[in-house]
């Protein structure tokens, strides 16, 4: 089930909105800024590989994803609802691609964090928002 937002909103606003919650995040997938916070699942350091091989919720047996109307109406496939995000640190990245030797900081962020969010604000580049 999807919720088109009235009117034109600007991500920035939403992210303001969530940013008391728990774990706020905005980013780009696929064309459309996507504005969340409230994870159901956190993963760190190694165990993200782990998670991303599970199938999360709402995707078929090949990892397609799941259906919901884009900000346009359409229907658009590749909703990041419960779909991973989140960073690789320079650690944990350079396991996939080359990269040089990251500076000593024990104090630093967790070589990798994931979080999957059960609903997200898809925000279109005229800013038209739906929450799916």
């Amino acid at each position: 089930m999807a919720a088109t937002l009235p009117g034109r909103v600007h991500p920035d606003t939403l992210l303001e909105a969530v940013l008391h919650l728990d774990r706020p995040v905005l980013l780009r997938h696929l064309g459309r800024t996507i504005v969340a916070a409230c994870p159901d699942e956190v993963v760190t350091g190694a165990a993200i590989w782990d998670a991303l091989r599970r199938r999360p919720p709402g995707r078929d047996a090949d990892g397609g994803h799941a259906s919901a109307p884009g900000p346009d109406g359409a229907t658009r496939t590749g909703t990041m609802a419960g779909g991973w995000m989140g960073l690789l640190g320079d650690r944990l990245a350079g396991t996939v691609e080359l990269l040089p030797a990251p500076p000593p900081d024990d104090a630093g962020p967790p070589t990798g964090v994931l979080a999957r969010y059960p609903a997200v604000f898809e925000v279109d580049d005229d800013g038209r928002a739906v929450l799916v």
